[in-house]
C-alpha cells in the first residue's frame, strides 16, 4: 500500500483548501483560482494529481461504514495512547497558509 509523503499531503491540503473556497489551486492568474505563491514544478504536478485523484473519489458511490467502525476506532485510539506532538509546518506549507481539516 502506498502512503502520502509530506509533499503529497501538502498538495492534498492545497486542493481541499481551494475546494472549500470554491476555487481551483493556482497562482492567482484567473479569477477562480486560489491565490498561492509560485510553487516548484514538481509541487504543481502533485497538486494537479491530487486534484484528479480527489475528483475520482468524489465520483465514486459512497457506502455506509460498517457497524463496527466506531468501536474499532476507539479501540485503536486507546491502544495507541497519547499521540506525539504534531510536526510544525515548514516554510512551504506556511507560505500557503494551510489549515488543518476539521
Amino acid at each position: 500500500m502506498q502512503t502520502l509523503n509530506d509533499d503529497d499531503g501538502r498538495a492534498v491540503d492545497v486542493v481541499l483548501d481551494a475546494h472549500e473556497a470554491g476555487k481551483t489551486p493556482g497562482n492567482g492568474g484567473a479569477g477562480n483560482e486560489l491565490r498561492c505563491p509560485p510553487a516548484p514544478p514538481d509541487m504543481r504536478q502533485r497538486v494537479a494529481s491530487a486534484g484528479r485523484l480527489l475528483q475520482v473519489l468524489a465520483n465514486m458511490p459512497a457506502e455506509d461504514p460498517p457497524p463496527s467502525l466506531l468501536s474499532a476506532t476507539l479501540r485503536f485510539v486507546e491502544q495507541r495512547g497519547a499521540a506525539p506532538p504534531a510536526p510544525q509546518p515548514d516554510d512551504w506549507s506556511a507560505a500557503y497558509h494551510l489549515s488543518p481539516l476539521v
